[in-house]
């Protein structure tokens, strides 16, 4: 029998009927009892099954540093008894002081965590400011909430956006008997795993993905229907770039954003010795899918104010050797391709947009990268809109679908999927040199849940950048990038500039109040691997050597922000003195 852990408070429901009805668990509980003897929290082991924390009486009345200790106090009591039960799964009844107990011992052992909850609860908690990041956290870590009454449905349903297939409802217990035990079968009852994961204690990381809606339900899907490499999912998410990018566009999934622009620059016709032009500040993919072909790079400066390839610099470094130029939506802000064009003018060489900060950002009112002739997509695990790694190219030309195709799937004339659909098709023919670049429809259906909530991603992800924008613009020593007035960003990072001078002493004082920064980018004329590559870009140097890149991600909050900016600006002042 797997055991089960019951945290509670005195005099709360124990639902032991509901558990055993589930037949193949053993229950152990934990009860915290208010005792007026008590000055401090005790743990004390009952009987073989049950262990009592002692708390004192009138915890609930406590200041709230002193109810967050003794959260925090339970918390490691729980996690103690977790360790000794070692539970298939947990149920907490009282989330006010129990609910940090059951996140902390639902991630630290890594099983599923039951929760419950009635419309009083939820009410309290969603109107009592000091209480709705208890439950916020509680529900995110649920994996089944259960409920005492349809109007706590309703609600949470409604204001959380919850899957109904999460809540189980207490007045419906007969009918949703068999329901509960489905749900704790698609919870994570069977997930541990042999491996450790290193625990990042910070309190804000710079990046962070997050499940906005059917990621589970469509994996499940995939895995469900027997074929998992590329296929119907895969297909279905390059129609969904077709379709923003209008008739004529083609897309192509692929396995990263640096497969997208090698096929880019391949269906280009880069040949060893073709230069092509790179902006030096970027990340290394951008120069070395040129440098994989046998191309040269040639690397140009970016604008001071928006970081983004400066034309100027282009138009001194376009030479006859010149077959491409790339460029980089910086942020996430769109670059200007029309201002670009009429750099280049009429000679022979393409436009390719390295748009992996950009997917959903638009320029005059127009999809990011429309006018170039290749725009490669990023799906990385950092990103806004995410499948935990690939990439997406999007192309124009209908000369070049089929060898597009074959060059990103080792040279094969039919892909896996076209060989099931035509038996009697040439097997394994293979008609180009090539990669295996292709993505699978386990990532793809994880990257179509995602797309269907790019809007309220982007809208979300702006306002925390204004927000962001308000409470640094005037802050003495700090430098933020300048937007066009005629860009819809979609904000993947969110870059400063400070001194120089101070920047490393910066994100080590921000690092010891619990914020992860990072560095988009150093110049990759400064990198070992590029510093012997032609072309000048002092700013990009420069201004490198100054970027820290605040935490900037789905599930952060304006609050969040305002507390991160008040770390930075601390942390610069402290430096700059």
């Amino acid at each position: 029998m797997k055991p089960c852990l019951l945290i509670r408070i005195s005099g709360t429901p124990a639902y032991d009927s509901m558990l055993e009805s589930l037949g193949d668990f053993e229950l152990f509980e934990l009860t915290i009892i208010p005792d007026q003897n008590v000055p401090g929290p005790e743990l004390y082991r009952e009987s073989l099954k049950r262990f009592k924390i002692a708390v004192p009486a009138g915890w609930d009345k406590l200041r709230e540093k002193s109810l967050a200790t003794l959260r925090r106090t339970v918390a490691v009591a729980a996690l103690e008894v977790g360790k000794q039960v070692k539970p298939a799964f947990i149920l907490v009844t009282d989330i006010d002081l129990c609910g940090l107990a059951g996140v902390l011992v639902s991630r630290s052992l890594n099983c599923p965590m039951l929760i419950q909850l009635d419309s009083i609860d939820i009410h309290m908690y969603l109107f009592d400011e000091r209480k709705s990041s208890l439950l916020d956290a509680c529900i995110q870590a649920a994996d089944v909430i259960i409920v005492a009454d349809s109007k706590a449905e309703e609600i949470l349903a409604g204001f959380y956006q919850l899957d109904r297939d999460k809540i189980y409802n207490l007045q419906n217990a007969v009918k949703e008997q068999s329901n509960l035990r489905a749900m704790l079968q698609k919870s994570k009852l069977n997930t541990r795993v042999p491996w450790d994961r290193p625990q990042n204690n910070k309190r804000f990381r710079v990046s962070k993905p997050m499940i906005h809606g059917n990621e589970l339900r469509y994996i499940e899907n995939v895995l469900q229907s027997g074929w998992w490499g590329y296929g119907p999912a895969c297909k279905y998410l390059e129609r969904r770039f077709e379709e923003t990018y209008g008739q004529g566009a083609h897309a192509i999934a692929l396995s990263s954003c640096t497969a997208a622009l090698n096929v880019a620059l391949r269906a280009t016709g880069i040949k060893p010795g073709d230069e092509v032009i790179v902006p030096a500040l970027s990340f290394a993919s951008t120069a070395m899918a040129v440098l994989q072909l046998g191309g040269v790079v040639r690397f140009a400066d970016v604008d001071k104010d928006t970081l983004m390839l400066s034309t100027k610099s282009v138009e001194e470094q376009l030479s006859q050797k010149t077959r491409a130029v790339i460029v980089v939506d910086f942020a996430g802000v769109p670059f200007d391709i029309q201002a670009l064009q009429k750099v280049i003018g009429d000679k022979s060489v393409a436009i390719i947009d390295d748009a992996a900060h950009a997917l959903g950002a638009k320029r005059n009112k127009m999809p990011v990268g429309m006018g170039s002739s290749f725009i490669c997509f990023s799906l990385a695990a950092t990103k806004q809109v995410t499948s935990g790694s690939g990439g997406i190219l999007v192309y124009f030309d209908n000369s070049l679908v089929r060898f597009i195709r074959e060059y990103s799937d080792i040279g094969l004339r039919l892909n896996t999927l076209e060989r099931q659909l035509f038996p009697t098709a040439p097997s394994n023919e293979v008609v180009e040199i090539g990669f295996r670049f292709r993505l699978n429809d386990i990532l793809a259906a994880i990257a179509i849940a995602q797309l269907e909530r790019i809007h309220s991603i982007m809208k979300h992800r702006s306002l925390l950048v204004a927000r962001y924008y308000q409470n640094l613009s005037s802050v003495d020593g700090c430098e933020l990038i300048q937007v066009p007035v005629d860009c819809i960003p979609s904000w993947y990072i969110m870059p400063v500039r400070v001194p120089e001078s101070v920047r490393d002493t910066v994100r080590s004082l921000m690092a010891q109040q619990g914020i992860d920064t990072s560095v988009h980018y150093p110049s990759l004329m400064d990198q070992p691997v590029f510093r012997s590559m032609p072309g000048s870009a002092p700013t990009a140097s420069q201004e490198s050597r100054k970027l820290i890149s605040l935490p900037l991600y789905n599930d952060l909050s304006e609050d969040d922000v305002d507390i991160i900016c008040q770390k930075f600006i601390e942390s610069l002042q402290k430096s700059l003195l």
